[in-house]
C-alpha cells in the first residue's frame, strides 16, 4: 500500500451477505472513520463489523440505508449522500471506496457517484467455492486497488475539452490540457496525447487570433509525431481524440499553410477570393455562435476591407498598401472631385499618407481598372450596410443583435459567393 497523507482517511463500502470483503478492506486499509451502505436486509450485518471492530464507535461511523438496493436511481442517490458525508470531514485523495458487497446496483451506485472524485477503488477477490463461481471463500481474500478510472483517464477533463473546442475557446483546451499533463495520477499514454492535445489547441488560439506565421510554425513542429499519437489516441479508447488531431494535422495544417503565404506576400489570384478573406469570415461565424455578434461584424467588415488590401497589393499596374498610400498615387489616380473630402495622416516623421478605409479603398481599385472592385460595385448597398452596423459599433457602442448579424453574413457569403466556410476542427 502507498504512504497515505495526514488527513483522516474514510472507508466507504457497500454491504451484502458476507463481512468478510469489509473486514479484510479495514484490516488493509486501516481507516480512522467507516461509512457503511446498507439494505434493510443487511443491517444485522452491519452490527456484526461493528462489533468486530469496536474502535468505530458511534462518533468514528456513519450509515446510509438504501430502502430500494435493487434500484440504481436509489442506491446512487445514497451513495451521494455518503460521500458528501464524508468530503465534510476529508479530502477525496482520503477516501477508500469498497464496491465488493451488497447488490449489483449498489456497486453501480457508488461508482458512479464517485466518477469525478480522486478516490481509490477497492475489490476484493480471492478463491470461490461452486468451482470458483461461487462466494469468495473465507481466509482466501485479496485486496486490489486502483485509482478512479475516471480521473486516471481524466474522462471529466475529456468531456471538458469537448465544450471548449465546441465554444472555440482554444486557450482554455490548451491550459486544461497542460492541468492533464502535469497530474501525478494520470495514465501515462493519456500523458501524450493530452501533450499533442495542448499543442494542437494552442496552435488553433494562435490562429484563431490571426497569427498565421507563429501558428503554422508552432504546429509544423509536431507535425512528425502526430500520426503516433493518433493511433496512441485510439489504442486508449479515444478515437475521437485520434480524429481530431488527424484533420488538424492531415489537413487543416496545408490550408493554414497557404493562408499565412497570403498573409506574408500580401498577394492573391485576380481571379479567385483570397483564402484570408475566407478565414476572417470564419472567424466571424465562430464569435456569432459564441453570441459576440458585434465583434463578428467587425470581422466581416475586415474580411472585405482585407479583400480590397490584397487585390490592391497584387495588381501589377500599381501595388499599393492601403494603410499606408502616398498622396502621389491618390493625385494620380483618384479625380478631384471624389477625393476632395479624403483626409490624409502625417506619421512622427512629418511624412504624409493616407490611411485607406474600405470605400476608399475599392475606389482605387476602381481607377486601377482592377476587376475586384466590381465586388463594391454590384453590391454597393449591402457592403454600406456592413461598413454602418461596423461603424455603429465602433464610434457610437451601438449593439449588434443576432438578427442584423444573421442578415450581414448571409450578404456577405453571397457577395464571396460561397454557401458555407471551412471551420477549425472540432473535439468530439
Amino acid at each position: 500500500m502507498e504512504k497515505y497523507t495526514e488527513q483522516e482517511k474514510i472507508l466507504i463500502f457497500t454491504l451484502g451477505a458476507s463481512i468478510d470483503p469489509v473486514k479484510e478492506s479495514i484490516n488493509v486499509v486501516k481507516p480512522d472513520y467507516i461509512v457503511c451502505l446498507a439494505s434493510n436486509d443487511t443491517l444485522l450485518k452491519a452490527q456484526e463489523i461493528y462489533e468486530a471492530f469496536p474502535q468505530y464507535t458511534s462518533d468514528k461511523r456513519k450509515q446510509f440505508v438504501i430502502e430500494n438496493p435493487g434500484k440504481i436511481a436509489d442506491c446512487y442517490q445514497k451513495s451521494k449522500d455518503a460521500l458528501f458525508h464524508a468530503l465534510k470531514r476529508t479530502i477525496e485523495d482520503s477516501i477508500f471506496i469498497n464496491y465488493t458487497g451488497g447488490t449489483k446496483a449498489m456497486s453501480v451506485g457508488i461508482v458512479l457517484a464517485a466518477r469525478g472524485l480522486n478516490v481509490k477503488f477497492l475489490y476484493i477477490s480471492g478463491d470461490r467455492d461452486k468451482k470458483g463461481i461461487g462466494n469468495v471463500i473465507s481466509g482466501t481474500e485479496v485486496l486490489s486497488e486502483e485509482y478512479n478510472p475516471w480521473i486516471r483517464m481524466a474522462l471529466t477533463e475529456i468531456n471538458l475539452l469537448k465544450k471548449f473546442s465546441k465554444n472555440f475557446s482554444f486557450s482554455s483546451a490548451a491550459s486544461l490540457c497542460e492541468t492533464i499533463y502535469n497530474r501525478d495520477n494520470i495514465d501515462k499514454s493519456l500523458k501524450q496525447v493530452a501533450d499533442i492535445l495542448r499543442v494542437c489547441f494552442e496552435g488553433l488560439a494562435k490562429w484563431d487570433r490571426f497569427e498565421y506565421y507563429d501558428a503554422h510554425i508552432f504546429l509544423r513542429k509536431s507535425q512528425e509525431r502526430f500520426e503516433d499519437l493518433a493511433c496512441l489516441a485510439e489504442a486508449i479508447q479515444l478515437p475521437e481524440v485520434a480524429l481530431f488531431i488527424r484533420e488538424l494535422f492531415s489537413k487543416h495544417i496545408q490550408r493554414l499553410s497557404l493562408i499565412q503565404e497570403e498573409a506574408r506576400t500580401h498577394r492573391t489570384k485576380e481571379e479567385k477570393i483570397p483564402l484570408m478573406v475566407l478565414d476572417i469570415m470564419a472567424n466571424a461565424e465562430r464569435c456569432a455562435k459564441t453570441g459576440q455578434f458585434p465583434n463578428a461584424v467587425v470581422r466581416i467588415y475586415t474580411a472585405f476591407e482585407v479583400f480590397a488590401k490584397l487585390h490592391l497589393m497584387s495588381n501589377d499596374r500599381e501595388p499599393v498598401d492601403n494603410a499606408r498610400v502616398s498622396p502621389d498615387i491618390i493625385r494620380k489616380y483618384i479625380p478631384e472631385d471624389e477625393r476632395r473630402f479624403w483626409r490624409s495622416k502625417t506619421d512622427k516623421n512629418g511624412v504624409e499618407y493616407y490611411d485607406m478605409g474600405l470605400f476608399q479603398s475599392f475606389t482605387l481599385l476602381k481607377y486601377l481598372n482592377h476587376p475586384a472592385w466590381k465586388i463594391y460595385e454590384n453590391n454597393k448597398n449591402e457592403l454600406t450596410s456592413i461598413m454602418d452596423a461596423r461603424n455603429s459599433f465602433i464610434h457610437n457602442l451601438r449593439p449588434v443583435d443576432k438578427k442584423t448579424f444573421e442578415i450581414l453574413f448571409k450578404n456577405a457569403l453571397e457577395i464571396l459567393r460561397m454557401e458555407s466556410l471551412e471551420q477549425m476542427p472540432v473535439l468530439g
